[in-house]
């Protein structure tokens, strides 16, 4: 069964810090494990960009969903486990253009607690922690996650997670 536009219950296993190729915007990819039916889960990549106007939203994201606010410190751009809450995600395809041609992809557009409303380039942990440094982004995270009720990151264990799909076709 394929994924479709839709809420669905979802929750991180697996993120990475990094860095976008066009403008090296700072941000947090992450790859939630996603419910489609009491059998079948499916995994879905979804990057949260983090910029002076968008900080405070982002963090209260990373927060809900289990990113600890050391994670930058303690991984750099590695991946790293997540063991956080379900979360509410919601899908919709989004149409753009690659080569020239138009393409739709399905693409998490929300994130949110439940009952609520690769595109980075091998960036240097140095670049990374200077514009979280800059963005306060560690103490905005764990103040999210002290107001939000979000329970503190569980630890990671040593089963396998799905790992980051390098070949998808990103559209930017």
């Amino acid at each position: 069964m394929a994924l479709q536009e839709g809420k669905y219950t979802g929750r991180a296993v697996r993120a990475r810090w990094g860095e976008s190729k066009a403008k090296g915007t700072l941000g947090c990819e992450i790859v939630f494990e996603i419910q489609e039916t009491d059998l079948v889960k499916s995994t879905k990549n979804h990057v949260v960009w983090i910029t002076e106007n968008t900080a405070q939203r982002a963090a209260d994201t990373l927060a809900l969903v289990g990113i600890p606010h050391d994670s930058m410190d303690k991984n750099g751009n590695n991946e790293f486990d997540v063991k956080g809450q379900d979360v509410s995600l919601t899908l919709e395809n989004e149409v753009y253009t690659k080569d020239g041609i138009e393409k739709t992809a399905l693409k998490i557009k929300w994130v949110n607690a439940i009952g609520g409303g690769s595109a980075f380039d091998g960036s240097s942990v140095h670049s990374m922690k200077v514009k979280a440094t800059q963005l306060d982004l560690s103490a905005l995270i764990k103040a999210a996650q002290m107001t939000s009720g979000a329970p503190a990151p569980k630890p990671a264990t040593s089963s396998p997670a799905p790992s980051f799909n390098q070949d998808e076709d990103i559209p930017f």
